[in-house]
């Protein structure tokens, strides 16, 4: 059963802006943390947090890393980062007063409030405890050409993925080791093996010549199993929440797209 939702749902933001890059992988040369890479002259941050001061949903922003007041400006609360990136979820996540918090990265500038709002009370409609945008890869083709995605293609057809997540505060916390393991072996493909289960890793295999072998009610099932709580998969048809800035060209593409403020 679709659950009720108030007329305006209301749901903390956690801008995640503590992630450190390597010397060489850093977008801007000796500018280590993305978040403060600019577009146009502003911090990449500062456009995500538009984004959310404009949506009609967050009850409150709250900044987890090391940054410029400036940066920060017009969010609720500056909170000092961990160690770690599930750390920083979890700070984040603590200092939230909504039972839902929507974790969102530094580097998908293109972002509007419109979207962050759509998003939510899509989630919300689903009961969910773990919501994950899944955007079609013909639409970020079509809008965004110049920007190459990572995709997967599944039963229901090929998709990338976005860069927020909407989540229980309160199953991320009581699940947080599970969790917080799952975030340490993301890169280690054996130690996720052993987590995430040998029947997955082969359909995903298959998946390659058979997209049909996995589906997006699988995945929910099998990741609300691992995550210890339910998880869904929201089909979202706006590309620019998948549009992060991981690489040279996609800032480069970022500075043709947005319009400089005047």
């Amino acid at each position: 059963m679709t659950p009720s939702l108030p007329v305006s749902p209301s749901v903390s933001a956690v801008v995640l802006a503590g992630g450190i890059s390597k010397p060489e992988k850093a977008l801007v040369p000796g500018m280590l943390n993305k978040a403060l890479v600019p577009i146009h002259g502003r911090p990449m941050v500062e456009y995500v947090l538009d984004a959310l001061r404009e949506a009609a949903c967050i009850e409150a922003i709250r900044v987890v890393g090391t940054l410029p007041a400036r940066s920060a400006e017009g969010a609720a609360e500056m909170l000092p980062g961990g160690e770690t990136f599930f750390e920083n979820i979890r700070i984040g996540v603590k200092a939230s007063r909504t039972q839902k918090v929507l974790l969102a990265s530094v580097d998908v500038p293109m972002l509007t409030g419109r979207m962050v709002d759509s998003f939510i009370r899509a989630a919300l409609s689903t009961g969910a405890d773990f919501c994950y945008p899944i955007v079609p890869m013909a639409a970020a083709r079509l809008k965004y050409p110049e920007m190459k995605r990572t995709s997967v293609r599944i039963r229901e057809g090929e998709f990338t993925g976005g860069n927020l997540v909407l989540i229980d505060a309160a199953v991320l916390l009581k699940n947080g080791p599970l969790i917080e393991k799952v975030f340490s072996l993301r890169k280690s493909p054996a130690g996720l093996l052993k987590i995430i289960g040998l029947s997955l890793v082969v359909r995903f295999l298959l998946s390659r010549a058979f997209p049909a072998a996995i589906s997006i009610p699988y995945l929910e099932r099998r990741v609300g199993s691992i995550l210890g709580g339910s998880a869904s998969a929201i089909v979202f048809p706006y590309p620019e929440i998948g549009a992060d800035i991981d690489k040279p060209e996609d800032l480069a593409a970022a500075h043709k797209i947005i319009r400089p403020a005047r």
